[in-house]
């Protein structure tokens, strides 16, 4: 989804979460917002977010604002279903 800010994206992306009949909780997160925080930082949240919105909708608003590195992560996430505190849970 696409729209300059204040367009109603997240108030979208909340009506088709609450439409979808998803269990877990809808988490919107501003991606331009974690701009003037450290890497470390960065990671511990977008991990955080992404295993708050389990079984749920994690709607990443302007996700092009985030650093290769960090979108490198949610990519990984994707691609394995999921974050893991500890590499042995696995």
């Amino acid at each position: 989804m696409q729209g300059e800010t204040g367009t109603g994206k997240a108030a979208l992306a909340r009506a088709v979460h609450e439409l979808s009949g998803r269990p877990g909780p809808f988490i919107a997160m501003s991606c331009s917002a974690m701009a003037g925080i450290s890497a470390a930082e960065r990671q511990l949240e977008l991990e955080g977010r992404l295993l708050a919105s389990k079984r749920g909708t994690l709607f990443l608003d302007d996700i092009g604002e985030l650093p290769p590195g960090d979108q490198a992560l949610l990519l990984r996430a994707l691609d394995e279903g999921g974050v893991w505190p500890d590499a042995s849970a696995r």
